[in-house]
């Protein structure tokens, strides 16, 4: 399998599984967003694999036996992630506590960014043989679905490709603006000055990534509807996994460098204010995690 063809054999694996498991991450972090209480956090957590099913379903219109199936081995996973993801990230939590009080440098915000790809990537490496086995069992026409499906999400791309270049960089502006409030609480002048000066210098790459995807998706297409064993599927996400997360381009590289040095610009000129909120922000996310190894 070429170098061009696993990108978009991962995306697949992502909407499989990993997809959902953002999904349901994402319905977390509304909800503690919305100061839900913890007993709503607790119940989604319990319906996880409902969560990345429905996700599934959306792109595959799973049979019932496909869905009973994958019900029960998402449920194996998530009792794996409960017993030993989630010690670990309760471990970087407490770990970024510690370095928030004397200030963050960039050598730590990369710290945190590739705690985050280990974590991301170990989810990964359990998701394999699930994706991988029902992928086997995927019909001729739900590989046309998927592909149907996909194409519309290329639209909500190309809909984006149509903004003028302004307006997409106001997009991304809002879109860090809304992160940073979100962990400091209200920004400060000097703070949005920094993160629009960020957001007007980077790269604009997203023409020539959709461009790649759409060709990527049409290889992967052919691939699956000559409907290889799992053995071959599952070798093949391996492979892309390893590659994307051991081997990043020089793009991704400097994209990361930029990240951090912004991360650290603002964090080295927090409020007393930003500071007690980010930690407190910190400290709400433990609990949750804490909370969540308790589940039964």
């Amino acid at each position: 399998m070429t170098d061009t063809q696993r990108p978009y054999l991962f995306s697949l694996f992502s909407k499989v599984y990993a997809h959902g498991v953002r999904l349901f991450l994402l319905c977390c972090l509304v909800c503690l967003q919305a100061a839900c209480n913890k007993q709503i956090i607790k119940m989604a957590y319990q319906s996880a694999d409902k969560l990345i099913i429905k996700n599934v379903d959306k792109y595959f219109d799973l049979s019932d036996e496909q869905k009973k199936q994958l019900s029960y081995d998402i449920k194996i996973k998530m009792n794996w992630h409960q017993k030993q993801a989630l010690p670990l990230y309760a471990q970087d939590l407490k770990d970024i506590q510690t370095k928030i009080e004397d200030g963050v440098t960039q050598e730590e915000v990369l710290w945190l960014f590739n705690k985050l790809d280990a974590h991301k990537y170990q989810l990964l490496v359990q998701a394999l043989p699930i994706s991988a086995a029902f992928l086997t069992t995927v019909t001729d026409k739900q590989i046309e679905r998927f592909n149907e499906k996909t194409e519309k999400d290329f639209q909500d791309t190309e809909k984006t490709l149509a903004l003028t270049k302004d307006k997409r960089i106001k997009k991304r502006i809002n879109a860090l603006t809304d992160t940073a409030t979100h962990w400091i609480g209200s920004l400060t002048e000097n703070q949005q000055t920094r993160i629009k000066d960020y957001a007007e210098h980077l790269p604009d790459l997203l023409s020539v990534r959709h461009q790649q995807d759409k060709k990527q998706q049409q290889i992967f297409i052919q691939l699956m509807r000559a409907h290889p064993d799992k053995t071959t599927i599952e070798n093949a996400l391996r492979t892309w996994l390893e590659q994307h997360y051991f081997h990043k381009d020089e793009q991704e590289i400097e994209a990361r460098a930029r990240i951090c040095a912004l991360i650290e610009q603002v964090l080295a000129i927090l409020t007393p204010e930003q500071k007690q909120h980010l930690k407190a922000k910190i400290s709400d996310y433990k609990s949750i995690v804490d909370m969540l190894m308790t589940v039964s």
